[in-house]
């Protein structure tokens, strides 16, 4: 692979420039409210040198928000490349996500808004909830060479239940910035962890392996109860119990003969 150019590098460089001082200033900002202008100048740059990489400020954003996904996406690689159990793993994963959130509240704020009012580019959100999914897939089927998880799992179903979590606790925290996010992120966890494997294929397998078990037990029992082959079955009236009221009139009919 060829290295590249000096202006390719050059333009790389202008491009790094605008997103780190863009990610410092709305870190400053309580409400993101960071012009173009004040970007450009931060990056020593003219207003129209940033319109050659950004066709807009939003476009800025979503290209923060795809990094911030990649940071994400990498922390569970590193976290699930330890080989840990799943419990452990998840506990880890959320927390570390949470202190990437909380590192630069303002930021993550303004990002996940933009996320949560669909003002992000479908097609770039599509892809990177569908690499947080592969992330999460990834994550699964690694326990499940450790036994973990079934074999037969659905572990796209999982992965999906996994990102959705994590996406309600940060809408959850988002509206309310008392929202005890770090205690909530290992309840999940911890939850979720419990809910894959209280769902163990292998478990529900020895049940059904045991359902002939339980069938001819019950056939046994209720066969020393049937009457024996070729037999005809009692009558109704052999079959009622004798009334012991009956018994005392016939003794008192003798007596009196």
């Amino acid at each position: 692979m060829s290295e590249p150019s000096l202006r390719e590098r050059k333009k790389h460089e202008v491009r790094e420039r605008l997103c780190q001082e863009a990610r410092r200033l709305l870190a400053a900002s309580d409400d993101g409210g960071v012009s173009i202008e004040q970007i450009a100048e931060a990056a020593g740059v003219s207003r129209a040198t940033f319109f050659n990489y950004f066709p807009s400020k939003g476009a800025l954003l979503d290209e923060l928000a795809r990094r911030m996904t990649g940071r994400h996406q990498r922390y569970l690689a590193e976290v699930s490349a330890e080989g840990e159990a799943l419990e452990p793993t998840l506990v880890r994963w959320f927390a570390r996500s949470v202190q990437t959130v909380r590192r630069s509240e303002a930021t993550s704020r303004l990002l996940f808004g933009r996320a949560f009012a669909g003002a992000e580019e479908n097609e770039l959100r599509a892809a990177q909830m569908a690499d947080v999914h592969r992330a999460y897939a990834d994550l699964l089927r690694a326990a499940q060479v450790r036994g973990e998880v079934a074999v037969g799992a659905d572990v796209s179903f999982y992965a999906e239940m996994m990102a959705g979590a994590m996406t309600a606790l940060l809408n959850n925290w988002f509206n309310d910035p008392s929202y005890p996010l770090e205690a909530r992120a290992e309840q999940t966890a911890r939850f979720l962890a419990s809910a894959i494997a209280a769902d163990h294929a292998p478990s529900r397998n020895a049940r059904a392996a045991q359902a002939p078990a339980r069938a001819a037990a019950t056939r046994r029992a209720s066969a020393g109860t049937q009457p024996a082959a070729g037999a005809s079955p009692p009558s109704a009236r052999e079959a009622a119990p004798k009334s012991p009221t009956k018994k005392r009139r016939s003794k008192a009919h003798d007596r009196s003969a």
